[in-house]
């Protein structure tokens, strides 16, 4: 099994987990449908791939979404960890004070990102929107983005992995990532995150072009660093 195989199996396993563990605590009408058939399941149908989602992008406008800590293949290897961080695209965050991690935002310009919340983080866009939705692959996208829900109108939508169920997830891991924010302080490049977000910035507020290549290229080392 290849090092991406064996990735995507851990991925597939977490989010069915996560499923299942929400289906458990709603009624049968709130129940969600997406995993009907485990063996082949695909993360690419998720709501976040829909053509709904792609072309709204309002949340990803907002806020980055949150990986599940089980997003990772192994959170307590710092070193693991360390390269996921060095790659500018990700980022330790902090969610009603307790610790998280997430993509960079545009206003995420220091080691660590600034606090999460409907009232602190509105227009901090998310460094992987591009113009055609998330530029990175689905199976590596955090499970928060992967699981938002479009109800059975087609119009509204909810989050299955919502924040108290990821803070939940993230508390047995707090001594780690704050062993990861001490040694990821250290050997932070603040000239290359501000590149990055500059970068990012003017194409975005171009009215002539669009130009993703420098975040597409950084997320393939991301996928590189997830996989370990």
């Amino acid at each position: 099994m290849t090092k991406e195989e064996n990735y995507l199996k851990h991925k597939k396993e977490t989010v069915i987990r996560i499923i299942d563990h929400y289906n458990k605590n709603h009624t049968k009408k709130d129940k969600c449908n997406l995993v009907q058939d485990r063996n082949n399941f695909d993360l690419d149908q998720t709501f976040c791939s829909s053509e709904h989602c792609i072309h709204c992008g309002e949340c990803c406008q907002s806020f980055p979404c949150v990986f599940s800590p089980n997003d990772f293949l192994d959170i307590k290897n710092i070193d693991y960890m360390l390269n996921i961080l060095n790659t500018g695209l990700v980022c330790v965050g902090f969610n009603k004070a307790h610790f998280i991690i997430r993509p960079r935002g545009l206003k995420d310009k220091d080691a660590f990102g600034i606090q999460t919340g409907a009232y602190t983080t509105n227009g901090n866009r998310c460094l992987l929107l591009g113009k055609n939705g998330c530029l990175l692959n689905a199976n590596y996208r955090p499970s928060e983005e992967l699981l938002y829900y479009l109800d059975a109108n087609q119009y509204d939508h909810h989050v299955l992995y919502d924040e108290d169920s990821y803070i939940e997830d993230y508390w047995e891991y707090r001594d780690i990532i704050y062993e990861l924010m001490g040694k990821y302080k250290t050997v932070f490049n603040q000239s290359d995150v501000t590149k990055l977000l500059d970068e990012r910035i003017k194409i975005i507020d171009s009215f002539y072009k669009d130009d993703e290549t420098i975040i597409t290229e950084r997320a393939k080392q991301l996928i590189k660093a997830i996989n370990g």
